[in-house]
């Protein structure tokens, strides 16, 4: 192969490469969507009503026996008189040929009422902004029309939603309907498939938001009862109770703090503060146990509802308890928990637990809140799996149908096992997110994988966790089983290899004098972060491992020519060369503009902890092999020192 040959197939893989790794869903749909087949058992009946809404359209459909319903201008009119099963859809739109097949199914299989689908858009066939939805959430519902342009509804349904009742075909006519309909149905269903596709240009129900709610006209306020364990803190104790005093517009409250052990000293500034700030103040001494704390804090309370909140939550936002109680207060909810900011930033702490096989994940956390993630997941009130028990309120009777926290969950998981009893029972946690606290997160203890006591712990809890809810290996009802795995991002189910965990580099140990290469000013790299990880616990005979992060590229010459390699070069013994992962980094690409090819100039490598030795220096280095010429360059960095876990 000649050299403009292999250039030609170099910039081909480049290409292939940049172009999957800005397109996560399309690699998703290549690789992950399932191939359906429509079958035919329902040729003959049950009679399903195509109702388009917005803008008249007929769809092919596989495998169903249809009719159309043309009066758009006039959708509801006379509605009730027609078919076994309603269809409506989006106009502007294109369904799946096997979309009515898929739902009509789930309806017939789960005795379902209404069925709704998960959607994207497509333009000139190009697919995107995939919206995986989660498991029928109704307080979600009453946020926004998360359900979408697609749903079967059952005709005994629309026939009693419609009957002395005037629905206008606009969006909001829509939504209300639909609102109405679930309200009234028994079992609400989700095909997790994407079957619909909007148009990026189209009308969309998924604008359509619901009424705010209006907080502050709350009829009853019944007595909320703060409850506070705390111990030694007395700064972040103070600060707490006195932000609750100085900014909560709700005033018919009491706060209870329960301390398992302070000292003399904190003992008396705690009550020297009660002069000030009247507060209840329980002391005891006793091992941390959070769970036991609370109970006993709750057993002292004279609160219609309980407000569970950690010593370093810090209150900003004065309609927070209206806001929570708004929740708390309907039958349906169990635990309602608020949004939480770190101190001075807009970096998420929580905006919702979710369950995925590492564990419960704080979904989004550390990522910024001014903007809007995966269709307003850190801005809409939300049904979730479970709450933190940072800031978790639940009405006193809900609390003890449960029989509160368990208390052999002394730290962790707890507030978890605490809303899925809740959800066990019926119930739907909520996260509030219009209520927003900050979260001096862990202050008071540390992270609980920063020693090995205290993970030991942690597993322990966990596994306590799974046991008691053994269901919980299952997929989360509020996080799509579409949705990428182990993370605390949202997206499809796809993962490059650099984000999957239990992947690690390819490496080779060679001699020093094998290391080839001579210097390049052109050639530069940087390590932006290096870490000691834990193995993840889902992967069999998985070893604690090194990250690291950075980027590096060849100025004015093309990357895509080249093999890229991470070396670790000991002071004494054989160097460690690591194949790198390819990371997209546009800031590189704006820094760099002469530097052909570098989208993919961003990595990212891992390596099993027994590579390295704990008391040896090692100096970083880049190596650059051309696949095209005999040439190779090298660059040498800093040292680095391999620390493990205390």
């Amino acid at each position: 192969m000649n050299y403009f040959s292999k250039m030609a197939k170099c910039q081909e893989r480049y290409t292939e490469k940049s172009s999957a790794y800005s397109n996560r869903y399309g690699c998703w749909i290549a690789e992950k969507e399932e191939k359906r087949k429509s079958g035919t058992q329902f040729m003959s009946g049950p009679l399903v009503t195509i109702v388009p809404f917005f803008t008249y359209k007929e769809w092919v459909q596989d495998g169903v026996k249809t009719d159309y319903r043309d009066r758009v201008g006039k959708l509801f009119e006379h509605i009730e008189t027609q078919g076994d099963y309603f269809l409506f859809v989006n106009g502007c739109g294109e369904l799946e040929p096997d979309a009515l097949y898929c739902m009509l199914e789930a309806a017939v299989l789960q005795n379902a009422d209404v069925v709704y689908c998960d959607e994207d858009v497509m333009q000139d066939e190009i697919r995107m902004t995939p919206y995986m939805k989660p498991d029928w959430s109704p307080h979600t519902l009453d946020s926004f029309c998360y359900i979408g342009n697609c749903f079967l509804i059952r005709k005994s349904i629309v026939s009693d939603t419609v009957v002395n009742r005037t629905f206008s075909s606009d969006p909001s006519g829509i939504y209300e309907f639909l609102r109405q309909v679930c309200a009234k149905s028994d079992i609400v269903t989700h095909v997790s498939e994407i079957l619909f596709h909007a148009k990026p240009d189209g009308r969309s129900m998924l604008s359509v938001n619901g009424k705010v709610p209006e907080y502050l006209k709350m009829k009853q306020q019944p007595l909320v009862s703060v409850i506070i364990p705390s111990k030694d803190h007395v700064n972040l104790l103070m600060q707490c109770i006195r932000s609750i005093v100085t900014y909560s517009s709700y005033q018919n409250y009491e706060i209870i703090v329960i301390d398992n052990g302070s000292t003399q000293e904190n003992q008396t500034s705690i009550m020297q503060y009660m002069e000030d700030y009247p507060f209840s103040y329980y002391y005891g001494q006793m091992e941390f146990n959070f769970s036991a704390m609370c109970n006993q804090g709750a057993s002292f309370s004279k609160g219609d509802y309980l407000l569970f909140l950690n010593d370093d939550v810090e209150v900003n936002d004065p309609d927070f308890l209206y806001k929570m109680l708004y929740y708390a207060q309907q039958e349906q909810v169990g635990a309602v928990g608020a949004k939480l900011l770190y101190p001075n930033t807009d970096l998420i702490q929580h905006v919702g637990i979710a369950n995925q096989p590492c564990g419960p994940t704080h979904k989004l956390s550390m990522c910024s809140d001014s903007i809007s993630h995966y269709f307003e997941y850190n801005k809409k009130n939300r049904d979730v799996l479970a709450v933190t028990g940072a800031c978790l309120i639940v009405s006193r009777e809900k609390y003890f149908q449960v029989d509160g926290f368990s208390d052999k969950m002394k730290v962790s998981y707890n507030d978890v096992d605490l809303c899925l009893k809740l959800f066990e029972k019926g119930y739907y946690n909520v996260i509030c997110n219009e209520a927003v606290l900050y979260h001096h997160e862990s202050v008071s203890r540390g992270h609980d994988d920063q020693n090995e006591e205290a993970y030991r712990r942690l597993q322990a809890e966990r596994k306590l966790l799974y046991q008691t809810h053994s269901w919980l290996k299952k997929d989360d009802p509020f996080l799509n089983c579409h949705m990428a795995k182990n993370t605390i991002a949202l997206l499809p189910d796809y993962l490059y290899e650099y984000e999957d965990d239990a992947f690690r580099n390819e490496y080779e140990v060679l001699q020093k004098d094998q290391i080839k290469g001579r210097s390049n000013k052109r050639l530069q790299f940087t390590i932006e972060r290096s870490v000691y990880k834990r193995a993840p616990e889902w992967v069999k005979h998985a070893e604690d491992y090194y990250e690291f992060e950075g980027w590096s590229m060849i100025n004015e010459r093309n990357n895509a020519c080249y093999e890229r390699y991470f070396l670790l070069i000991p002071e004494q013994g054989e160097v460690i060369r690591i194949k790198l992962s390819d990371k997209r980094r546009e800031d590189v690409v704006s820094v760099f503009p002469k530097a052909k090819n570098a989208e993919l100039s961003g990595f990212v490598l891992r390596i099993n902890q027994s590579l390295l030795k704990g008391d040896m220096l090692y100096q970083m280095g880049i190596q650059y092999i051309s696949q095209i010429t005999p040439a190779k360059y090298l660059s040498l960095g800093e040292t680095y020192e391999p620390r493990g876990l205390l």
